[in-house]
């Protein structure tokens, strides 16, 4: 009784949508109609048929599922195969193994050169004395950025040093720092590229929209099984997060300027790369820093999950706060990944707009 009811109180619901916003629908239409009368009027039988044949397919089998005593299996499980995912899995993993084995050099030589960028990253950042790294980071924010930045970001320093964060946030800040880095070598140059070439872009585009899409996690599973562990598998598992923003946004720059400029350019003798370096992408430096910025907000939002295979930093104490229920610790170490972040926000940022600061 109690399934006829709530399927009865949703039929009426859904009923009052269809006919609240049909009724608009059919406004709207009425409207395009008087002044386009190319619009097609009265009913579509073939659409009338569709949803005939889809009526008596639907209400029957939902009828049937909800009050018999016992509905069949079919209705109610989908007949899958667990044979078919088990040798998939299998195939899957033989052709990792394989991989692994077959490109060796190559992963061994990408962590190498990930590691020797890491390493004078954290040589900078947490070998240097502190009071250097402060100072200095503050100057290049005043720079950037302007005073209150500068203010801003010396209370988050002092923040992270006063709760004994200092060294675990200077390793994310090289970490972060050398995944931007790597994000910006390839996604810019990758953007400009894909801006010039629509066939490139295309084949480019359902790439990026599965490095965006794909939960993080998943991204965790291939590394793991090329790289192993360690910090430079958790940057390699954030590019693949934090490159898709300034990929696009370095292209919808390049496509945002006015051809007239160019043309003009090129009428005054301009070649192609003085157009690309001193009219192309000075009109996108707005898009492209945004693109940047974008980056580097996402990498950073990956050092937690990073975390989860050796990355270490801030994210370490957010992961043992989540395994141990350590409310304060996991709070305050949220605490300094979101100052560390927003300091890094306004400094990006007020590169482009500096009298924002």
């Amino acid at each position: 009784m109690q399934v006829a009811i709530t399927g009865l109180v949703i039929f009426l619901l859904v009923k009052l949508a269809e006919g609240f916003y049909g009724d608009r629908a059919l406004e709207k239409r009425f409207t395009r109609w008087r002044s386009e009368r190319s619009i097609h009027a009265g009913l579509s039988w073939t659409g009338a048929a569709i949803a005939g044949a889809l009526v008596l397919f639907i209400y029957p089998l939902t009828i049937y599922r909800f009050s018999a005593a016992e509905p069949p299996s079919w209705l109610t499980t989908f007949p899958a195969d667990s044979g078919l995912r088990i040798g998939a899995a299998r195939a899957i993993d033989g052709a990792f193994d394989w991989l692994a084995i077959a490109g060796e050099g190559v992963f061994d030589s990408i962590t190498f050169a990930i590691r020797t960028l890491l390493d004078a990253l954290e040589l900078m950042l947490v070998a240097t004395p502190w009071p250097v790294v402060m100072v200095a980071i503050c100057a290049i924010a005043w720079l950037l950025a302007g005073a209150r930045v500068a203010i801003f970001t010396a209370a988050a320093m002092a923040y992270l040093a006063l709760f004994g964060f200092w060294e675990k946030s200077m390793a994310t800040v090289a970490l972060l720092g050398a995944a931007a880095v790597i994000c910006v070598a390839i996604g810019v140059p990758a953007g400009i590229w894909f801006s010039k070439s629509e066939k490139a872009y295309a084949a480019a585009r359902p790439v990026l929209d599965f490095m965006q899409t794909m939960p993080a996690f998943v991204y965790l599973i291939p590394v793991i099984a090329f790289f192993g562990t360690g910090k430079p598998p958790g940057i390699l598992a954030t590019l693949v997060f934090g490159m898709p923003p300034v990929i696009r946004l370095t292209a919808l720059g390049m496509k945002g300027v006015p051809g007239n400029v160019t043309e003009a350019a090129a009428a005054f003798g301009a070649t192609r790369r003085f157009r690309l370096w001193k009219v192309e992408l000075p009109l996108a430096m707005p898009s492209i820093k945004t693109g940047v910025n974008q980056t580097i907000l996402m990498c950073l939002s990956m050092v937690v999950i990073a975390s989860l295979i050796g990355a270490k930093g801030l994210g370490e104490d957010v992961l043992e706060a989540l395994q141990y229920a350590a409310e304060g610790q996991g709070m305050l170490a949220g605490l300094a990944i979101l100052f560390c972040a927003m300091a890094l926000d306004r400094i990006v940022a007020g590169r482009s707009a500096p009298a924002s600061a």
